[in-house]
C-alpha cells in the first residue's frame, strides 16, 4: 500500500468512526473543505499537511475517548 493510500485509509477510518462529513473534517483539520475530495482524487499532500491531519485525528481521539469506547461496544 502506498503512503498516499495509507493516509487516505486513516482519514476514511476516522470519518466513519466519528460519523463526520468529509467537508467538515477538511475544514477542521486543515481549513480546506475540499481536502478529502482532493485526496480521494489523487492529489499530493506534503508531509507537513499529513502531520497536521494526523495531529488533528489524534487530538479528536483523545478528546472523545468515551464516545470511541461506546462505538466499539455498539
Amino acid at each position: 500500500m502506498s503512503t498516499h493510500q495509507q493516509f487516505l485509509s486513516e482519514i476514511e477510518q476516522f470519518l466513519e468512526a466519528e460519523n463526520m462529513a468529509p467537508t467538515k473534517f477538511g475544514l477542521k483539520a486543515v481549513n480546506d473543505a475540499k481536502f478529502v475530495a482532493n485526496i480521494r482524487s489523487g492529489a499530493d499532500v506534503t508531509t507537513r499537511t499529513m502531520d497536521r491531519v494526523r495531529e488533528f485525528i489524534s487530538g479528536q481521539k483523545k478528546a472523545n475517548p468515551k464516545r470511541r469506547a461506546e462505538a466499539r461496544v455498539a
